[in-house]
């Protein structure tokens, strides 16, 4: 009877470390309401993205500015003739209410100096680009 108990026992502690090691079938956040991992979450990361993929190509520029619905429109508002060489952060102000944020940027055309201002405002947990302001003008 006593082996009988033991062994009852550890059935039971065995089929209930199996059962904890079953995947469960887990709940996917509606698309609308995910937040990107690879989007940046601070306004200077969103200038910095949205550079680099001027560089890379346009395509993937319009995810950083509101409103806009291709490169193309994001393109014309950076507002630079020539191949962007490098570029620098220079200056940073973040307001926290209502959230926005003016980022200053050195751009090299290798053979100028540009400076682009840079406006941005947070929507729906996201830092977005909502005017670029060219100082040389």
């Amino acid at each position: 009877m006593r082996i009988k108990s033991v062994f009852i026992v550890f059935l039971v502690l065995v089929l209930v470390s199996l059962a904890c090691t079953f995947p469960t079938e887990t709940q996917s956040v509606p698309e609308q309401n995910q937040v990107s991992l690879d989007y940046p979450d601070s306004p200077e990361g969103v200038v910095r993205a949205f550079l680099i993929a001027y560089q890379e190509g346009a395509e993937n520029l319009a995810q950083y500015v509101k409103g806009s619905s291709s490169g193309s429109d994001a393109v014309y508002m950076l507002d630079i003739n020539g191949m962007m060489m490098s570029f620098i952060i220079q200056s940073a102000s973040v307001r926290p209410d209502p959230p926005g944020a003016t980022i200053e940027v050195g751009i090299n055309l290798g053979d100028q100096e540009t400076v682009r201002v840079f406006n941005l405002s947070k929507e729906d947990e996201q830092w977005v680009i909502i005017s670029i302001e060219n100082l040389q003008n």
